[in-house]
């Protein structure tokens, strides 16, 4: 059966949706993905597309088995991260490290407030149901 994908985004949905299904099992993501490339005949502009999102989605997964196994060995996240950006950032002289340091604080610090901001959206809307009842 031929699946039809009106956009890259669904493609790339349908993707993870793969990913996501067969991760917990003797899965190879890779192979998997090259015969559905085939059996799909996608352009090579498509083809493109996928295998980095592929590359994408193999990165997640060995930063996220890494970051688990990190924790089972009482490694903080925050020390983890520190070890993962030193490893990423040993090329690079110090003044360009030291903007893509700040670049890195400057992103989680926004990300910790939009949580934040959510978190309170979702405590004031608890409460509002609360006062409804």
């Amino acid at each position: 059966m031929k699946q039809k994908f009106e956009s890259i985004e669904e493609l790339l949905s349908w993707m993870l949706e793969e990913y996501d299904k067969n991760r917990n099992r003797d899965f190879d993501f890779d192979e998997f993905m090259k015969e559905k490339v085939e059996e799909l005949g996608l352009s090579e502009k498509s083809r493109k597309i996928i295998a980095e999102a592929s590359e994408y989605i193999d990165d997640f997964a060995k930063k996220t088995t890494s970051l688990n196994a990190a924790r089972e060995d009482g490694i903080t996240t925050k020390r983890w991260l520190t070890d993962e950006l030193g490893k990423a950032t040993a090329e690079l002289n110090e003044d360009d490290r030291e903007e893509v340091l700040k670049a890195v604080e400057e992103s989680l610090e926004k990300a910790f407030e939009l949580e934040m901001e959510q978190a309170e959206k979702e405590m004031e809307k608890d409460n509002d149901n609360k006062e409804e009842e």
